[in-house]
């Protein structure tokens, strides 16, 4: 997979209740762990590799899809990410294309759990979003997954679904101002390159004051101006909260409305406060 810092190495880690009382979670700064994953942008120049032994087949995939997933659409966290999209869609520009980077492997090397789950939630999490800004009676906005590490099997359960699996780095040159990008955890130097083309209509993934808190070190030139661009002007909003680790320290980007448009930005939908 794309190179991603969870719980396990770092990652700065969300707190706060998961149930009905609490929809918008905390996130809580853990010092200068996070620095030594951005020493350098040699993370991401050596792809990684899928699994050598993969265990499982695509319709095995999708059972470990519809199991896991069960426990994630029954909970607060995903009924909150509904209703926030079904009141923000409406009165925003219509996405025309979906891109999912570093999801990692739903048959990963060493068979954990973990990130089968937090796959498989993120993709389920990534696909609500992409059917509900489609718009009813609307023709299906394109998906485009690109991961290194994923399987053959992986790839053939993507696109049994219709989805399109490409090869890095080709997605980087897909981002327009009417597309979703959508990575959770990853790397500073990814997360420039999916911004270097243009900036989106929505980017998800980690707030940019994690990293800027966290001291680790920026991409330079345009990139690294095209995620402050982002940073500054567009709407913020904390991503409902799941468990400890699957949507940690994650935000909605979303590009602002055009010049008087009803604002959006009330209630328990009100952009991150900084």
């Amino acid at each position: 997979m794309v190179p991603h810092l969870n719980a396990d190495n770092g990652q700065a880690e969300a707190h706060g209740h998961h149930g009905e009382e609490s929809q918008w979670t905390r996130v809580v700064r853990k010092g200068k762990k996070l620095a030594r994953h951005g020493q350098s942008a040699s993370h991401c120049s050596s792809l990684p590799l899928p699994n050598p032994t993969p265990q499982l087949t695509p319709e095995e995939i999708h059972a470990d899809h519809a199991r896991l997933c069960a426990r994630w659409r029954a909970s607060d966290s995903y009924a909150h990410l509904l209703d926030f999209l079904r009141d923000a869609g409406p009165r925003r520009g219509r996405v025309t294309r979906a891109i999912c980077l570093g999801l990692g492997s739903f048959d990963p090397e060493n068979g954990s759990w973990d990130a089968k789950r937090r796959a498989h939630t993120q993709l389920d999490a990534f696909l609500a979003m992409v059917k509900l800004l489609s718009g009813p009676g609307a023709d299906r906005v394109p998906c485009f997954f690109q991961e290194p590490c994923f399987t053959g099997a992986d790839k053939a359960f993507l696109e049994s679904m219709g989805h399109v699996v490409v090869e890095s780095p080709r997605a980087y040159a897909m981002t327009s101002p009417t597309t979703l990008v959508f990575g959770i955890h990853l790397y500073k130097e990814v997360w420039a390159e999916a911004l270097a083309k243009c900036l989106p209509a929505i980017f998800v993934g980690t707030s940019w004051n994690v990293w800027d808190e966290c001291g680790i070190s920026s991409p330079t030139g345009c990139a690294n101006d095209r995620i402050r661009e982002m940073d500054s002007t567009f709407d913020k909003f904390r991503f409902p909260q799941y468990d400890v680790d699957t949507f940690s320290s994650t935000c909605i980007y979303w590009r602002k409305q055009s010049s008087g448009s009803e604002s959006m930005a009330t209630g328990a939908h009100r952009p991150l406060a900084e």
